[in-house]
């Protein structure tokens, strides 16, 4: 248990790049004792600069009123609760915070659309679901930045009311977000 407790404060401390496909990212411990991702593993990523272009609903509508400076999109895979996870994770950088706490309360609204994942757009890996399945959902705005994880099992049932899930993604965001 030490050396799994070293070697995630290493991966921490060494802060690897969200852009690297294959690096590995160490998660926070869970507030909720749940079990989270330990660690997970991008598999493709992304750099954007027209988020109008790459979402749908209404929050394609905000982003053509506000557009992003850029985001940075991935997948990546982890476990949790034992089950293998796909991860789907949004960096979106906007002009100002105030830009950010906008786009952010309609992306946070229910059925507003989203940014598209990359699944969505066709962008996939080995062993990936064709679409995101069912997903627990989390948002982390630090000034104009707003990061949205979302966390879903690949095999079996999946909800996006599951607690572990929710929590996953919830630790992903609060990473990405202290990484930036």
């Amino acid at each position: 248990m030490v050396a799994g407790a070293a070697i995630a404060i290493a991966l921490i401390v060494g802060g690897f790049a969200l852009s690297r496909p294959g690096s590995s990212h160490a998660s926070p411990p869970s507030p909720t004792g749940r079990s989270a991702p330990a660690v997970y593993a991008v598999q493709v990523s992304d750099v954007i600069t027209d988020c109008a272009t790459h979402s749908h609903g209404t929050t394609q509508s905000s982003f053509r009123n506000q557009n992003c400076v850029k985001a940075t999109r991935f997948l990546a895979t982890g476990q949790v609760t034992g089950r293998p996870t796909v991860f789907v994770v949004s960096r979106i950088q906007m002009a100002s915070a105030e830009a950010a706490a906008s786009v952010k309360q309609v992306l946070d609204a229910t059925g507003t659309g989203n940014l598209n994942d990359l699944l969505r757009e066709g962008r996939t890996f080995p062993g990936a679901p064709s679409t995101m399945p069912d997903s627990g959902y989390a948002s982390v705005q630090t000034g104009a930045v707003i990061v949205v994880a979302e966390a879903g099992f690949v095999h079996g049932p999946s909800s996006n009311t599951d607690p572990a899930l929710r929590a996953a993604a919830a630790q992903v965001a609060t990473l990405v977000t202290s990484q930036s």
